[in-house]
């Protein structure tokens, strides 16, 4: 368990701890460093984060796309569609890709790929009105 709690609250190098809005009691989150126009988010899955199958749960997952998105344009979600493709488990490091594909004064269209040790496991497509 020290190994699994070691995990949890060191980020990978080069990434900030961040509150994401809505999901106090599932962190710590990180943020990493943004590639261009991508904005990655990212936690480490626990035993908090499973369902009953040992899986992160999917409620989960997209509430933590949908706070990645808002984080990455500070905005509020207006609509949100994701497909689920596959599973991730407790130990794995789950992060969400945010990308703006396009912006208007008020409006944000972004995309999002969310994996779990590399493996994607959802991808979304959001619509966030900007702050």
């Amino acid at each position: 368990m020290s190994e699994m709690r070691d995990v949890l609250y060191n980020p990978p190098e080069g990434s900030l701890p961040i509150l994401l809005a809505g999901l106090d009691a599932y962190g710590p989150f990180y943020r990493i460093a943004p590639a261009g126009s991508v904005n990655g988010y990212g936690f480490i899955a626990a035993q908090k984060h499973l369902d009953a199958g040992e899986n992160v749960a999917r409620a989960v997952l997209a509430g933590f796309v949908q706070s990645a998105m808002e984080a990455a344009c500070g905005g509020e979600t207006i609509s949100l569609n994701y497909e689920f493709l596959g599973n991730a488990r407790a130990g794995e490091r789950i992060e969400a890709h945010v990308e703006t594909v396009r912006h208007t004064r008020s409006l944000a269209f972004l995309g999002s790929r969310v994996t779990a040790d590399g493996r994607a496991v959802l991808t979304a497509d959001g619509l966030i009105a900007r702050a």
